[in-house]
Order: C-alpha cells, then structure tokens, then sequence
C-alpha cells in the first residue's frame, strides 16, 4: 500500500501512471486527492478474477495467508464490498474481468489510453 505521505510526494511528479494498491485509495482522503491530481481508473474486475491473481501471492501477502480457497474468496469479496465505494469514486472504470488473450488486453489497453488522451 502507498502510504499518505508517498502517494503525495510521488504525486509531484509529471507524466507517470501510479499503480497503488487496492487499499490505498480507502484511507486517509487518497481517492478525493488522486481524482484531483491525475486521472484516476479503477480497473474492474470479480472476486473469482481477483483470487487468482491474489492466490499466486497469497504466501508472501499476511493477511491471505493460510487461507483455503473459499476463505481467501470470502474475504476478497468482502473487502471489495468495503472498498467499491471508493473505488467508483474514480473518473473512469474499465472491466478487467475478461482479459484472457491479448486481443482483448490490447483493446483494453488502446480504450484507457484513449480516455487518458495518450498516443
């Protein structure tokens, strides 16, 4: 998790793409101040999708671990009904969910790069 202070010292910088964690935009006032410092995109995806991304890193994350497959998919889901609130907050949101072959990634990725204005 980007902490407050960094997020606002990396936020200085021009022409980058912060990738923070999923708690970051939850605490402090970190979504209110990224929407008014850059364009900010919640990349969507389900609980099912979610876990296995999290489930390759479950060992070295402390809070997963030890978790069995239903257990890290019950918290996953509850801690993104916690976390949607503020996720929804971002000026754009993209569906990651389907993103299995590269025609699809390169779409997704042509779209955000499209909403950002980027060439």
């Amino acid at each position: 998790m980007i902490e407050h202070n960094m997020l606002h010292e990396v936020a200085e910088f021009e022409d980058i793409v912060i990738s923070c964690g999923g708690g970051t935009p939850c605490f402090f006032d970190n979504i209110d101040y990224m929407n008014q410092q850059a364009q900010v995109v919640y990349l969507k995806a389900t609980p099912e999708v979610l876990y296995s991304h999290l489930s390759m890193s479950r060992h070295d994350r402390p809070l997963l671990k030890g978790k069995s497959r239903e257990e890290l998919l019950d918290f996953i889901t509850q801690q993104l009904a916690q976390r949607e609130p503020f996720y929804l907050k971002a000026r754009y949101t993209i569906d990651v969910s389907l993103l299995d072959n590269y025609e699809k990634i390169y779409y997704t990725t042509s779209q955000i790069k499209e909403l950002l204005g980027i060439s």
